[in-house]
């Protein structure tokens, strides 16, 4: 594979709702379950189709259940005891689980580095996974308008030198808790579908 999968706008497509799925569950959109069923069977190897509808099925009936899920995402990544799945790469990367620290300061300046700035009024963390995943369908999406490779590059480059580093590691304390059967969906197809763009090579 290259760097192009990137641009592809299923792949895109995909990082923008993986990045949904791991914000509020408030900010679920009714379309999202049938969208990532389409993008799902647009051309991933077999097991990611198969985690991704299934996915899909939970994200469904998530939305029609926003309440009890909204729960699960508080104890999983707020608390207000134990948190049960950091949702931020600082606590995997930085050796003193420092938020804002190092590797914060680091995404920001990847982010800026892609002429992106913070947000105004009050925002996360720019290592929150939902926002690294947003980040990648940024490139892949400025890939596909630009017809410019250097930000699939980019795209490569953040996936292999830090979100490999992490995010699996997230997904498999999310298979570990007890929580909602959509978080688990969405673990088993987050590292479903790292193997796809964590194989790509430029």
């Amino acid at each position: 594979m290259t760097t192009e999968l990137i641009a592809r706008p299923d792949i895109a497509n995909l990082c923008l709702l993986l990045g949904r799925a791991f914000s509020s569950p408030q900010s679920f959109e009714p379309g999202d379950p049938q969208l990532l069923r389409e993008m799902a069977s647009a051309g991933l190897p077999p097991a990611a189709v198969a985690s991704g509808l299934a996915l899909a099925e939970e994200w469904e009936h998530a939305v029609g259940d926003v309440e009890a899920v909204l729960l699960a995402y508080s104890r999983l990544f707020i608390g207000p005891f134990e948190i049960q799945a950091s949702p931020y790469a600082s606590h995997y990367l930085d050796p003193n689980q420092r938020l804002m620290g190092e590797v914060s300061v680091w995404v920001a300046e990847t982010y800026a580095d892609s002429d992106l700035g913070p947000a105004k009024g009050p925002h996360e963390a720019p290592d929150h996974i939902a926002l690294e995943w947003e980040f990648l369908y940024y490139l892949g999406y400025q890939a596909i308008s630009l017809e410019n490779p250097d930000w699939s590059v980019r795209a490569q480059r953040f996936v292999d030198e830090h979100m490999s580093k992490w995010v699996p590691p997230l997904a498999e304390a999310i298979l570990g808790a007890e929580t909602h059967s959509f978080y688990h969906a969405l673990a088993r197809f987050t590292l479903d579908f790292m193997q796809v763009v964590g194989s790509v090579r430029s």
